[in-house]
């Protein structure tokens, strides 16, 4: 992680950018929940109703975003019409994978709202994710065949990191709670 090799890989950069948009996202979520329903004309709406309206604004904007990819930049309008090439369970599969991300997002936001801190939330959701990701490759490389050697190998490694990451949240939100 020291050198720059690392750092000019091409997925590398994709995933930094992934994070911080993310966190982006994160931080405009808790901005809104946190300050917008102090303002004196939305002080009649509960923060559920905050809630599900940035959820909805925020998506909104999500698809609206595409739809303007597509509309104006010519290889992503391509990409699309070659969707009509791929095996009909991998769109329906791929769309049913985006609903569940749209209804993570959806449960997220509550924990945003319920938790005063916005970074324990976000690394419980990198913790969280580790494991699961961990889980689901251990079972489906052992169980079913699918998946790569490497998904279980150093699983020793694995599961101590996720462990310690674990432990550490734990103790950093129950030992907030007491004071």
């Amino acid at each position: 992680m020291l050198s720059k090799a690392f750092w000019n890989q091409s997925f590398v950069k994709m995933t930094v950018f992934s994070e911080l948009t993310v966190m982006g996202y994160d931080l405009l979520m808790t901005y809104v929940l946190r300050h917008v329903g102090l303002k004196e004309k939305f002080q009649q709406a509960t923060t559920e109703e905050i809630e599900i309206e940035f959820f909805l604004i925020s998506w909104i904007g999500f698809v609206l975003s595409f739809c303007l990819q597509y509309g104006f930049v010519a290889s992503y309008r391509q990409q699309l019409i070659n969707l009509k090439y791929i095996p009909k369970n991998i769109v329906y599969i791929s769309a049913f994978g985006q609903a569940l991300t749209l209804l993570g997002y959806y449960f997220a936001q509550f924990a945003f709202t319920w938790y005063y801190q916005a970074g324990i939330v976000t690394a419980t959701e990198a913790s969280m994710s580790q494991a699961f990701n961990l889980l689901f490759a251990v079972v489906a490389f052992k169980c079913f065949g699918y998946g790569r050697q490497s998904a279980v190998d150093g699983m020793k490694m694995k599961v101590i990191s996720c462990a310690i990451i674990t432990v550490g949240l734990f103790l950093l939100a129950t030992t907030e709670n007491q004071e």
